[in-house]
């Protein structure tokens, strides 16, 4: 009889220090881990990396012109391009400019796009917002040899 209590106390000893090492272990995973979202990510600098790289992805691509050139409605195309290539929470307000320049004139930019290529209807409700400017020359279709201007705005939702 008496060793059938030492069995169970031991065993109660076993199951005691099991727990104890997994709710260690799961403590640990959740310092070590964060969730997306959280304020370490958020920081202007992914931003910014983020902004340049899908900029240069899609330039890369051609798509710019493509979309530029596709006529009627190319704003909510190329709104479509960009939301599906950020990840969730990320705002983002892009204006495009045409950049000409003559011997005679003035640089001028013209700005492209009538409706706004956006996501939220005001940037400066996100957080953390960042600006990017990237210039373009055009090389692949009728518009070759233009300059377009991209100020992109993006940030994290509010």
């Amino acid at each position: 009889m008496a060793d059938r209590n030492i069995a169970g106390q031991v065993r109660l000893i076993e199951v005691l220090v099991s727990l104890t090492i997994i709710v260690v272990a799961i403590i640990l995973v959740g310092q070590i881990t964060r969730p997306p979202g959280t304020p370490r990510v958020r920081s202007e600098t992914k931003l910014i990396k983020l902004g340049y790289n899908l900029l240069n992805y899609l330039a890369e691509k051609g798509v710019f012109e493509e979309i530029i050139e596709s006529g009627d409605g190319w704003e909510e195309r190329m709104k479509i391009l960009i939301q599906s290539h950020l990840p969730y929470g990320v705002v983002f307000n892009l204006t495009i400019y045409n950049f000409s320049k003559t011997f005679s004139t003035e640089p001028t930019l013209e700005k492209l796009n009538e409706y706004p290529i956006s996501n939220i209807d005001d940037i400066s409700l996100a957080k953390t917002v960042v600006s990017i400017k990237y210039s373009y020359v055009c090389t692949r279709t009728k518009i070759n040899g233009s300059i377009i201007i991209f100020n992109l705005q993006l940030g994290y939702r509010g």
